[in-house]
């Protein structure tokens, strides 16, 4: 029997990697001479050492990738399918974080949609979500309203993510551990807790992979408090908004900044109201943050 595995790590604590392989999950470390890994990737590892290392990395379909403060390039997941982003009627997200999450997707050329969590709390007093929504639409986004508690159109959901490998994505508050909890049929924390305690952590502050019952894996990433691009990603910031793309190299100037130039095509489509302007502000403030 080869002590040689293929496995896929479902979560990060520390220093151990787990790595589900042949029906068993596995406690790893890695060897530091080879490429960074992260949850979702597969791996190869060695079996017959009294702690499990994973000795490769195997090719990936997929990488999504952030920065923060402390990291230039803090990777998230990798072999996703698709991108899944949380909304909620209340409390609302800002939404300069949701063009950072379909920015970061679109780069990484990855689908994405937008999930409304809360529809049986939208009232005239946040109205304004549904505008800001009918604008996503219009440029080509799918927008699923639903509703956990009252477990409206969840049927809708699942369909989406049956068979795919999904990223969730989305700030506090917009009941993505309920979200999770349904979908996979239990309660995630507990599952996280059990694991963490037992190697003397509290929590995992990394993305962790769920299997779906109808077929699939959720990635959920509850420890992100901060999203920015990474810096190699700017250059290409512009192509992230995907309105944007029938206008660039139509400009009068082929080095256009877009910002006050003579002859600028986007910012004649903001004055003409066929891009937003928040979503071009939005542009500038991903691109300087």
């Amino acid at each position: 029997m080869t002590p040689y595995l293929r496995g896929q790590i479902i979560r990060e604590y520390g220093q151990t990697l787990l790595v589900e392989a042949d029906q068993h999950v596995y406690e790893c470390f890695s060897r530091k001479n080879i490429a960074t890994t992260t949850v979702g990737d597969y791996v190869l590892i060695h079996t017959s050492l009294n702690t499990p290392v994973i000795v490769e990395r195997l090719p990936r379909s997929s990488i999504l990738a952030r920065s923060d403060r402390y990291h230039p390039v803090k990777e998230i997941a990798a072999n996703l399918t698709q991108v899944m982003i949380v909304l909620a009627a209340a409390p609302q997200t800002s939404e300069i974080y949701l063009d950072q999450y379909l920015c970061a997707a679109e780069l990484a050329r990855l689908p994405v949609f937008i999930v409304l969590n809360k529809i049986d709390l939208l009232d005239d007093r946040n109205a304004a979500i549904r505008t800001a929504l009918d604008y996503y639409k219009a440029i080509g986004y799918n927008v699923v309203p639903i509703s956990v508690a009252q477990q409206q159109n969840l049927p809708a959901l699942t369909a989406l993510l049956k068979d795919q490998a999904t990223l969730m994505l989305g700030v506090s508050g917009v009941g993505k551990s309920s979200l999770l909890n349904r979908l996979i049929g239990g309660d995630a924390a507990v599952g996280d807790i059990s694991i963490a305690n037992q190697k003397g952590q509290h929590t995992t502050s990394t993305c962790s992979l769920y299997h779906l019952p109808f077929g699939g894996e959720i990635f959920d990433a509850p420890g992100i408090r901060e999203f920015h691009l990474t810096a190699a990603q700017k250059p290409d910031l512009i192509y992230g908004f995907r309105e944007f793309k029938p206008y660039l190299g139509h400009c009068k100037f082929r080095n256009c900044s877009h910002q006050s130039d003579p002859g600028c095509a986007l910012e004649q489509a903001v004055l003409e109201g066929t891009i937003s302007e928040a979503r071009f502000k939005n542009y500038f403030r991903i691109l300087s943050a």
